[in-house]
């Protein structure tokens, strides 16, 4: 699973973003924090499922961290989602 993540990540290495586009922190930031309000669940929930802080899960989202390959799968997993789609920029419908 690692591996596979690590081939996700280099692989979307062209959505990292200069001038008015979107960094892929701000995209996974953004995306942590959609999929959670999506699911009805408070950065505690989420930190309690994940197996982390909830101050942590704030700092994420609000781009203060840079995350290991294991909590994105912790995350990820926590919410649901298969851990690439934290890292695909939405657009402003979705």
């Amino acid at each position: 699973v690692c591996r596979f993540i690590v081939f996700i990540l280099l692989s979307l290495n062209h959505i990292i973003y200069r001038g008015d586009r979107m960094s892929l922190l701000s995209i996974f930031a953004d995306n942590v924090k959609h999929y959670r309000l999506a699911r009805n669940l408070s950065q505690e929930k989420l930190a309690e499922l994940s197996g982390l802080h909830r101050t942590y899960i704030s700092a994420i989202e609000r781009q203060q961290r840079n995350i290991s390959i294991e909590n994105i799968e912790a995350i990820s997993s926590a919410l649901n989602i298969e851990a690439y789609k934290l890292f695909i920029e939405r657009t402003v419908d979705e």
